[in-house]
């Protein structure tokens, strides 16, 4: 192979290496800010669970028109079920948390629903009767 091929592969990799790379950086961050924040199993338990319901409220009072911004009212709602709890998390890794929450909760909710038209249902010829 001649030198520009080299270079090719050389740019195609590192197109996918630094974004790999950089995931991986910010795992390992939090992985380190969990290890020194010594959260045990039922707490961080409870951490998911609050973050999980302040998330699923927020869509919910956005969606009826109580609020504008999501991520600011489960942030605030997150830190004072933790605070109830006498749970303390850093204010970077709950952000995460709340973003991470977020995603799962798109794949679960759709964003929207499309019912079928009403003459598309099996054995529905179309034709009164």
């Amino acid at each position: 192979m001649d030198v520009s091929m080299w270079t090719l592969i050389q740019q195609i990799g590192m197109v996918f290496l630094v974004p790999i790379a950089g995931a991986l950086g910010v795992l390992i961050v939090q992985k380190i800010k969990l290890a020194g924040m010594q959260v045990k199993d039922g707490i961080w338990e409870s951490i998911k669970l609050i973050v999980k319901t302040a998330v699923f409220a927020s869509e919910q009072k956005f969606k009826a028109g109580m609020i504008t911004n999501r991520k600011e009212n489960a942030m605030r709602m997150s830190k004072k079920f933790l605070a109830d709890k006498k749970i303390k998390i850093d204010e970077d890794l709950l952000s995460e948390l709340i973003e991470a929450e977020v995603g799962e909760l798109k794949v679960i909710l759709p964003i929207q629903v499309i019912q079928p038209p009403a003459s598309s249902y099996a054995g529905d010829t179309g034709a009164a009767g």
